[in-house]
């Protein structure tokens, strides 16, 4: 194989493109960032074509058509030394006047399916630049085998940190070093411990559903999900309502993460018991980050692991909470997210015929009750943050940021904080849940979040 082009896909990135298949989808995640002021197109693209050529993961496609009997077993990442910003950028004005208070989400939602990205045949991110009169929309579409959510965080630090260096024409020394070794990223070997049965048999009790409770959907019936309808909402908590949040966590000795999950239990609870549905085991599906604090590999380093609740156990907070706790805790100390990955040699020598077939025969074992993410404090400029706690961009003041989840036949939910506000985004693909159900959840749980 010639590794000046082709690079071996990881086993995570495999799975992430296997998986697209049988739930009708490609899993492209947004960022999305509405700024106050202009933004300079010219300084964008430069800022993207340094970004790709420190981050060469980002001019790499997915492709089984390479110069090794290999191919037959395993993807590989075909590097695109050709590609530039050009390829991945796009503008628009938008002077209409009735858009003056459209927001970023709207706009996300509108051309999601437009962008959403087939790594097969494009590279893994996509931008959108929407320029209104004094406010400029940033949109970034990424697919999520080839950037996770803390690899692009990573990814954007490094961007505003070009396109400053455009804006004030500051001396354009090296970015760094190009990151090949982190297209293949994780690296999963075999060892002899994975033939224990310790390890089937936590792959049996955490990796297969069973009694599964879906979230309970209304509105009218249509025969299948749609790529084309991607269903995408979002709340923000006020710093007042972030202290709170805080404070009640605190006050169980208890992590935010702990209370938002916790919460989600309550909540999910709540809102299937109105609509009678029938009880069952909530299962919430949580990602965990792999990296070491040292590592800013911006590829998909990631796993998780997946807790779930009976209605028995889920009663007042400071119970549903103990429960969590517990819960998670034993999950970390047994370190079952690193476990989880390391399983998944064993998919690494079947026929990729064989895998397409696996995935595509049983895509309901994929579907937990929703997926519950906590991206973190997100500081995509420290270095230039105003007296009120905005970061900038160039001239250019963040308002706020929102990352939304690829779409999938589950819900998903996304909470980050940025200058102490915690955004927390709903995105499913479900055309039975209508957009008033989806707002009506978050509300709820936001609600059970601030009670």
């Amino acid at each position: 194989m010639d590794n000046k082009q082709f690079y071996q896909a990881s086993i995570v990135d495999e799975l992430a493109h296997l998986m697209e298949k049988p739930l009708n989808t490609s899993i492209t995640q947004g960022w999305t960032f509405t700024l106050e002021g202009e933004l300079s197109s010219t300084a964008i693209r430069e800022a993207l074509d340094r970004c790709l050529t420190l981050y060469p993961k980002l001019k790499c496609m997915l492709t089984k058509d390479y110069p090794s009997f290999k191919r037959l077993f395993r993807y590989s990442w075909k590097y695109r030394n050709d590609i530039t910003s050009s390829a991945i950028f796009r503008e628009i004005e938008d002077l209409n006047p009735d858009h003056g208070t459209k927001d970023t989400l709207s706009y996300y939602r509108d051309y999601h399916c437009s962008h959403y990205i087939d790594i097969t045949r494009e590279t893994p991110i996509k931008v959108l630049l929407i320029k209104q009169p004094e406010r400029s929309h940033l949109i970034f579409f990424v697919h999520h085998a080839g950037v996770d959510g803390i690899g692009f965080l990573i990814f954007f630090q490094s961007f505003i940190k070009f396109y400053e260096d455009s804006i004030y024409q500051r001396k354009k020394e090296s970015g760094g070093t190009p990151d090949f070794q982190g297209i293949s990223k994780p690296h999963i070997s075999f060892q002899w411990k994975h033939l224990l049965p310790s390890y089937f048999y936590m792959y049996m009790k955490y990796g297969v559903l069973v009694d599964q409770e879906q979230l309970a959907y209304s509105g009218p019936q249509e025969p299948s999900p749609s790529m084309e309808k991607l269903l995408a909402v979002a709340r923000e908590l006020s710093p007042e309502q972030f202290k709170a949040v805080r404070a009640t966590a605190k006050k169980h000795q208890a992590t935010i993460n702990d209370y938002l999950l916790a919460s989600m239990f309550q909540t999910v609870k709540k809102w299937n018991r109105q609509r009678d549905e029938k009880p069952g085991r909530i299962y919430l599906d949580i990602p965990v980050n792999l990296r070491s604090p040292e590592d800013r590999t911006i590829g998909n380093i990631m796993c998780g692991f997946r807790i779930f609740l009976t209605s028995e156990l889920i009663g007042t907070k400071e119970e549903t909470l103990k429960v969590v706790k517990e819960k998670r805790s034993l999950m970390m100390a047994k370190n079952i997210p690193r476990k989880m990955v390391e399983i998944a040699w064993v998919l690494k020598p079947l026929p990729l015929s064989l895998k397409n077939i696996l995935y595509s025969r049983h895509p309901d074992t994929y579907c937990p009750t929703l997926t519950m993410s906590n991206i973190g404090i997100c500081k995509p400029n420290p270095s230039h943050i105003d007296e009120e706690g905005f970061h900038y961009m160039g001239p250019a003041r963040i308002l706020n940021m929102c990352f939304i989840g690829y779409g999938a036949p589950w819900p998903q939910l996304v909470a980050m904080t940025y200058n102490e506000r915690i955004t927390i985004s709903l995105s499913v693909f479900r055309p039975r849940f209508p957009l008033e159900s989806a707002e009506a959840f978050l509300d709820s749980f936001v609600k059970e979040i601030n009670g």
